[in-house]
């Protein structure tokens, strides 16, 4: 199949290239601007997106680009809706018309963590701007390919980024390395899911068109200090030195949902090869260290 990925250079999206092309998928990959072997396609440029895949003609989609840090959508809001929800849509359109597959990347933030453990019909409520952007991702996904979309919600993802300093694992790491403790919120409660897993799971969704939308998260209810401390045993590093600490919304500027622990139910009576648990998954990245 030949399958176009956005966002093919981060920190989902690489794998979810690595996993198509193992599995003998022609992948596109995108690039916002022109560069050797990849499909220049910017998505800041929402009115640019229908021309460039009625060129690059894929037969799937694995929607991941997205601005996704959470300050970032609070300073630039407009280029947030830009890339996160017209570009989206423009995405979902041409796919909804073409009856190309389409796998859309969201987030737990759609939730307003009162409640946790969330299922996929529970309603969403976002808090935050690029919740809330997601929510109207999902939106058009669900209108505009309702034959060949599916909403993939992700938690919050563990695994090794190009800047090797972005994700909890690498931050937990970095702090005890240096000799530093790492400040880890108690009051926030997540489901994290490995990378790897995510990625394949995004590709396995292709064989369950009938499933509308997807909650990806490991197993467990967890909160940040809980997984710090599960990510230096693995690493072999003092989980002493992962310290309770608190958001402080008014310092910050961001309001961020207290429990988005996502129920896996769904994802594990459907998937092959279902997320693992947070203990397996440090395991891995242990065990995988560059």
């Amino acid at each position: 199949m030949r399958v176009l990925v956005t966002g093919s250079s981060g920190f989902i999206g690489e794998k979810v290239c690595s996993v198509l092309a193992r599995a003998g998928h022609e992948v596109l990959r995108t690039a916002r601007k022109e560069a050797p072997g990849a499909v220049a396609l910017d998505l800041a440029q929402p009115e640019s997106v229908p021309s460039v895949l009625d060129e690059a003609s894929p037969e799937a989609i694995i929607h991941t680009a997205a601005v996704r840090d959470l300050a970032a959508c609070e300073r630039d809001p407009q280029l947030a809706h830009r890339v996160n929800v017209l570009s989206t849509e423009a995405i979902a359109r041409w796919a909804g018309g073409r009856d190309a597959r389409l796998i859309f990347t969201s987030t737990d933030q759609v939730f307003d963590g009162g409640q946790g453990w969330y299922r996929e019909g529970d309603s969403v409520h976002p808090i935050n701007e690029y919740g809330r952007g997601k929510v109207l991702g999902e939106d058009a996904v669900l209108r505009h390919a309702w034959r060949t979309g599916t909403v993939a919600r992700v938690a919050l993802t563990l695994g090794y980024t190009r800047e090797r300093n972005r994700s909890p694992n690498e931050f937990v790491c970095g702090q005890l390395r240096s000799g530093k403790q790492a400040p880890m919120f108690v009051e926030e409660y997540r489901s994290p899911i490995l990378v790897d897993d995510c990625a394949g799971a995004l590709v396995e969704l292709f064989e369950h068109k009938s499933i509308r939308i997807m909650h990806l998260g490991g197993p467990e209810r967890v909160n940040r200090l809980d997984m710090g401390r599960a990510i230096a045993s693995a690493f072999g590093l003092d989980a002493g030195m992962c310290v309770p600490a608190t958001h402080d919304a008014k310092g910050s500027g961001l309001t961020r949902p207290p429990d988005t622990s996502m129920c896996p139910d769904l994802a594990r009576q459907v998937l092959r090869c279902p997320p693992r648990g947070l203990c397996e998954a440090a395991a891995v990245l242990a065990a995988s260290q560059a």
